[in-house]
């Protein structure tokens, strides 16, 4: 049984639903934004983690639906993380008119015109096609997320799991979907790790081993030599043993404090990257809604002051169009890398990337 997530516009509803009744009767677990997300929430992270966790992602095609800006933050998700993507026409539209996550794909036409039970049959086909890699795929975006997310050993893969992963991934590069680069990196990660752990346990055994022939030596020694000549010399090698224990220490925590500095700058970048691009999507979400121009300006300018982006720019520059504005306005030509105000508030000047202010 496949884990689907259906992305539908709300003009749509009804016929949603009976569709998302048909797909739970071919034995489908199906994620639903009406009735998967609990009260009090953030919906629109629990949206992304019901894409991240499905094994594939079905859109429903409706010149509504094409047009829904949070459609098209859930297909640009879908297609981030490599899900399958199967496109169903509840009423037609123009494949030019759609983004080419979409448009490049077969479509399955379910409208009121066409045989109900022929195209729910085709969706089974999609969705069961080489299911055992579907899952795998799922399961291992779950994994790589997880561990991009709180950064922690711990999550990587071991042993028979890691080798199983690394076959299916080794021979999934032509497959439907494609291997994601989280998913590369994260397998990488993990052998590199159980790499490390193989050298640690043979470093141990040799140390054993290097530890046995010692003792085993000053035993000899001490048959033929005096009890303090035997005392001398323990503590002769006891000193340059604890000396360099306690070098390799001080390099090994060098080391780990260096990393530890490098993963904390990595996690607060990734945080602050997130961050604005959530904030992004909330303010393309709000500008759909009236009255909220204002709360999706600033959503983009938090957003922009964050990690400035295109997107961020063309929602400012969108809005600012609509609020209201002074008597006169002013342009430039080129982007605007500063601004600065005067004391008093009455006057700015402003620095293009042309160079001019």
């Amino acid at each position: 049984m496949a884990k689907l997530f259906v992305s539908y516009s709300r003009r749509d509803s009804v016929v949603a639903r009976e569709l998302i009744e048909s797909f739970r009767s071919i034995q489908q677990d199906v994620w639903v934004d009406w009735e998967s997300i609990p009260p009090a929430v953030d919906w629109l992270e629990q949206i992304f983690r019901g894409i991240e966790e499905a094994d594939a992602f079905i859109f429903l095609i409706s010149p509504d639906s094409i047009a829904s800006e949070v459609c098209k933050v859930e297909i640009n998700h879908a297609a981030k993380n490599s899900k399958r993507i199967i496109p169903v026409v509840l009423r037609d539209v123009h494949p030019k008119d759609t983004p080419e996550s979409i448009s490049k794909l077969n479509w399955t036409f379910m409208r009121t015109t066409d045989n109900f039970d022929e195209g729910l049959a085709k969706v089974k086909t999609a969705i069961e096609l080489d299911l055992d890699w579907l899952e795998e795929h799922r399961r291992l975006q779950v994994r790589a997320l997880e561990w991009h997310r709180k950064k922690d050993i711990s999550l990587l893969l071991h042993g028979r799991d890691l080798r199983n992963a690394k076959r299916m991934m080794e021979t999934a590069t032509s497959k439907d979907p494609t291997p994601t680069d989280l998913q590369k990196t994260f397998i990488l990660h993990s052998r590199r790790n159980e790499r490390n752990r193989t050298i640690a346990w043979v470093a141990t055994g040799i140390a054993l081993v290097m530890l046995s022939a010692l003792t085993y030596t000053a035993v000899q020694e001490s048959r033929r030599a005096t009890a303090n000549e035997k005392l001398a010399r323990e503590n002769e090698a006891l000193a340059i043993y604890n000396e360099q224990v306690a070098r390799e220490n001080e390099r090994v925590a060098r080391a780990n404090e260096k990393e530890a500095e490098a993963q904390k700058l990595i996690a607060d970048e990734n945080k602050k990257i997130a961050e604005a691009q959530r904030g992004v999507a909330r303010a393309q979400i709000y500008q759909t809604m009236p009255g909220e121009l204002y709360t999706s300006t600033l959503l983009a300018i938090d957003s922009w002051q964050s990690i400035p982006s295109d997107e961020a720019e063309e929602i400012l520059r969108r809005n600012l169009s609509l609020l209201p504005l002074p008597v006169a306005q002013i342009s430039q030509a080129g982007k605007i890398n500063a601004m600065e105000f005067s004391p008093n508030g009455d006057s700015f000047v402003t620095a293009s990337a042309d160079g001019t202010a």
